[in-house]
């Protein structure tokens, strides 16, 4: 401290000499701060210290957010069935898929509608053993698995249920539907099985027919759910006036 009121001092003097009063009072800030600035480092109070070689700096935590695509989701990459040196990407959360038929025909259906699940995303789930969420369409995901296809487009999709488990059926679009020798067809999924009921002729594949204590599902569709379709009612006043 003693060294920097010296040079103030001294620089007073200098300054007198030169400019005056006004030049005394300059010379001796700007004396006093040169001093100050360069005095040694363990006399500075405002220095950090130096790290020894041995010191490391302390590293900060790792942020991360949960909202991060990549943290929470994870993309594998699945070659196309059809198309030699093509791959599509697909989510193993959402199950959505980079091919042309998922992003077309089938992003919009909900997480819990098997029509959203394309050939590769079906590929996916088979191979892997990870088809307990469609755990009730078991039986055609792995007929689609063997025939690398995605599960039908329906037109439309009902539910109902008896006292313990869930039907769900899916109802062909009506330009699908055929009067005459073929007839269509209604598949149902009930206890993890398939089943499909024409109501043209009124027959159900391999004779498993569901009727339960609680609901007979033939009945429910002829009477309830086909009659809400315009090309049903025409196809019944057809056969009344034959």
């Amino acid at each position: 401290m003693s060294y920097i009121i010296a040079a103030a001092f001294l620089g007073a003097s200098i300054g007198a000499l030169l400019w005056g009063t006004a030049g005394s009072i300059v010379f001796m800030i700007l004396a006093a701060a040169i001093m100050y600035w360069a005095r040694p480092n363990e006399t500075r109070t405002d220095r950090k210290p130096m790290m020894s070689a041995k010191q490391t700096a302390p590293r900060e935590p790792l942020k991360t957010t949960t909202s991060d695509p990549i943290a929470t989701s994870m993309i594998i990459s699945m070659p196309s069935l059809t198309r030699a040196n093509t791959s599509y990407s697909i989510n193993e959360i959402d199950l959505s898929c980079s091919c042309p038929d998922f992003q077309k025909s089938r992003s919009y259906f909900a997480a819990d509608d098997p029509r959203k699940l394309c050939k590769h995303v079906i590929k996916f789930l088979c191979e892997n053993q990870q088809q307990h969420q469609f755990e009730l369409f078991k039986e055609k995901l792995d007929w689609c698995y063997e025939k690398e296809r995605g599960f039908p487009l329906f037109g439309e999709q009902f539910k109902s249920a008896d006292n313990e488990f869930e039907i769900v059926g899916f109802m062909p679009s009506e330009n699908q539907w055929n009067f005459n020798s073929e007839g269509f067809w209604i598949e149902l999924y009930y206890k993890n099985t398939r089943f499909a009921f024409n109501p043209v002729f009124q027959t159900w594949t391999r004779n498993r027919k569901i009727l339960t204590d609680d609901v007979n599902m033939e009945k429910a569709i002829l009477q309830q759910i086909l009659p809400n379709y315009p090309a049903w009612r025409k196809y019944q006043r057809q056969l009344d006036r034959a």
